[in-house]
């Protein structure tokens, strides 16, 4: 899961809980990683925290297993690092096809 951004004003230790025994390795990104990365560390989650989406892409990818997928839900505002939620997944898609593995489309 790559995950992370702007808060909203929402219940980041709920978010976790309800995540935790979803998610085999978090890759987090934005303002809330560090809140994110104590969380998750507290719910025996690995976990990440990097400094861009483009290293959140190229560490998940490397870090998936085969027949594992990598998920771009972040849970949060995309506005800390890009104009919208658009853009976010756009950058996203653009950075996965980089990797050399068959292409994303939107």
């Amino acid at each position: 899961l790559i995950a992370g951004g702007k808060a909203k004003g929402g219940d980041l230790a709920g978010f976790v809980s309800r995540i935790a025994a979803r998610v085999a390795a978090a890759y987090l990104v934005g303002e809330t990683r560090s809140v994110l990365a104590a969380l998750l560390g507290a719910a025996g989650v690995p976990h990440r925290v990097c400094g861009s989406l483009a290293e959140a892409v190229e560490a998940a990818a490397a870090g998936a297993k085969p027949g594992e997928d990598v998920v771009l839900s972040p849970g949060f505002s995309s506005l800390d690092q890009f104009r919208s939620y658009v853009g976010r997944g756009e950058s996203f898609i653009s950075l996965v096809n980089t990797l050399g593995r068959a292409p994303v489309s939107r």
